[in-house]
């Protein structure tokens, strides 16, 4: 075995990458919001708590951490997580509504070494959206811009995004809501179709040719899952694992829609390499047993091997009543099986 070979492994027996959900707590209430999160003044986890997550992170030679809510600008002692996050060598990416920031909290973070500024341009918030760029970005972070692309939206994608062109964000993403949180229950009447979301790939491709190098970006799993002809393959089998989520409460789970089978894998409990470790154990049920219910029934089956089982539960506990609509057949030379629109399942991080 060589050096390289001996140190990626030791390097897999821990996370390369954790997705931390710092709170739930959030200052707005948007109905694709992936968390289904809980207003501002509910209860929060207790700072000790989150010390001890992020000691675990640091020990434990995690190479990037996101760090996501909620919103976590809500959490008072964020640039004090971020900082000792920094000084123990990780790569630190923020996701914020950006609503709440000021100055006082840019300098926090600017200090704290933030490596990346996620900002979400949310409908209304243009105002705080741009004030927070602009002071992250006078203070020397780097910046990107994320707008969630909805069936409310996906129309005039052009005309939210053109005032960014001029800024010094260094990329805009277009994220395809996803089945999850809030919108996979009242809000998936904001999730797109795979007609709507191929029109919205033609429009950002246009758009692309004038926004320059790599400014401009599509994530889809609806698109993606059609060009593959096959939904997204579930993760809990897989071989090789390279990151996972924590909880706003500790509970380590292998990727986001996971969390709707209510395993407990506390890292309060156990620390993170034995929660990362005992993943596989944890969820070995989910991953072998046979789909049930609907997609047990499903002609495609072979063909999806159950897709994400994660997300397919917890679209039948939110209410889902037809066959699964989430299968594309592979392209032919009649061209692909047409579906009416419909949400299209999470690829695991």
């Amino acid at each position: 075995m060589t050096q390289g070979t001996a140190r990626l492994s030791g390097l897999l027996g821990t996370p390369l990458h954790v997705s931390w959900v710092a709170t739930s707590r959030c200052n707005l209430h948007c109905e694709y919001c992936l968390e289904d999160a809980v207003s501002a003044d509910a209860d929060d986890v207790s700072e000790e708590l989150r010390d001890l997550i992020a000691r675990e992170i640091v020990e434990n030679r995690v190479l990037k951490v996101s760090i996501s809510g909620g919103e976590p600008l809500l959490v008072e002692s964020l640039p004090s997580i971020v900082a000792r996050l920094s000084e123990g060598g990780v790569f630190v990416r923020l996701t914020t509504n950006g609503v709440l920031m000021d100055e006082r909290i840019a300098d926090r973070l600017a200090g704290a070494q933030l490596s990346v500024a996620e900002v979400s341009l949310h409908p209304g918030r243009a105002r705080e959206v741009t004030r927070a760029l602009a002071l992250l970005a006078a203070r020397k972070v780097r910046v990107i811009v994320k707008v969630v692309v909805t069936r409310e939206n996906h129309r005039r994608l052009e005309e939210l995004i053109a005032p960014l062109r001029a800024t010094e964000v260094e990329s805009v993403i277009l994220q395809e809501a996803m089945p999850l949180g809030r919108a996979a229950g009242a809000g998936r009447g904001c999730l797109l179709g795979l007609d709507e979301m191929r029109e919205v790939r033609v429009e950002v491709e246009r758009m692309q040719r004038t926004w320059g190098e790599g400014r401009l970006h599509l994530a889809s799993a609806t698109l993606a899952e059609h060009d593959a002809g096959h939904p997204v393959l579930c993760s809990l089998d897989a071989k090789v694992r390279k990151s996972c989520e924590v909880r706003p409460d500790g509970n380590v789970v292998p990727c986001a829609p996971a969390g709707v089978f209510g395993v407990s894998n506390m890292i309060a409990e156990k620390g993170l390499a034995a929660c990362w470790r005992d993943i596989p154990r944890l969820y070995a049920r989910f991953a072998e047993e046979e789909p049930g219910g609907e997609c047990g029934a499903c002609g495609h089956l072979e063909s999806c091997s159950g897709g994400c089982r994660a997300v397919s539960r917890l679209l039948e506990l939110r209410g889902r009543r037809k066959p699964c609509p989430h299968f594309r057949a592979a392209s032919t030379s009649k061209g692909p099986e047409r579906h009416s629109p419909a949400p299209s399942p999470l690829a695991n991080p």
